[in-house]
Order: structure tokens, then sequence, then C-alpha cells
């Protein structure tokens, strides 16, 4: 992701629902999973939970790159969702949950991908 500076975060649900982040990924998904009466204090544990249940971590990138984190099915089944926000990325960094092995693709191949 190199130079790119992130302007947008959003969660996708398991469900596909898009939430937008206004601080950071760990500190929203601790305040999500409150919800459930489920405390971290690691934020990184209570992003990992949410991973863990298929929502895929979402960043913008200043340059049309867009950044997908997640279970390597639920980030090919959810990422399109985000197409709503960012139509054409430029670049798509897809990083998957738990290995964090990734990759990186051209805008218009990630649109012809399945289950990436």
């Amino acid at each position: 992701m190199g130079q790119e500076r992130i302007v947008d975060k959003y969660w996708i649900s398991s469900g596909g629902v898009l939430h937008h982040v206004r601080d950071n990924h760990q500190d929203w998904a601790r305040r999500w999973l409150r919800r459930e009466r489920r405390r971290f204090k690691d934020g990184w544990r209570a992003q990992s939970v949410l991973l863990d249940r298929g929502w895929t971590r979402v960043q913008l990138y200043d340059h049309g790159g867009l950044g997908l984190h997640g279970i390597r099915g639920a980030v090919g089944r959810r990422g399109p969702a985000v197409l709503r926000v960012i139509p054409r990325p430029r670049r798509v960094y897809l990083l998957y949950h738990p290995t964090l092995a990734g990759e990186i693709l051209q805008g218009r191949n990630f649109r012809g991908r399945r289950g990436v």
C-alpha cells in the first residue's frame, strides 16, 4: 500500500451491511462487541473475533486503492459491497485472515474474481 494514505474505513458484516468507521477498526470492533456484552481490552482481539465471524475490514486510499482484510471466502463474497462507495478502484489489496497472506489486484481484475 506504500505511499497511499488511508482516507476512509469500513466494516462489512457477515450479512453484507456496510458500517462506516470513524476512528479505527479495533476500537469500533470493541464497541460493536460490547452490544453482545463481550468486553475486550485488546482491540486487535476484538477485530479478530469479527474477522473470524466472516466480517471484512475495508480501507480506502487516496489514490483509488481499496484494502480488504478478512477470511478468504468472506472477502470474495462481501468485498463487492464496497464497490457502492468506490465503484472503480484502481488497485485492490487483499489480506487474508488469519494467515496474513495477500495479493494485489488491479481494478478490473477484482470484479471478475469469484471466491477470492
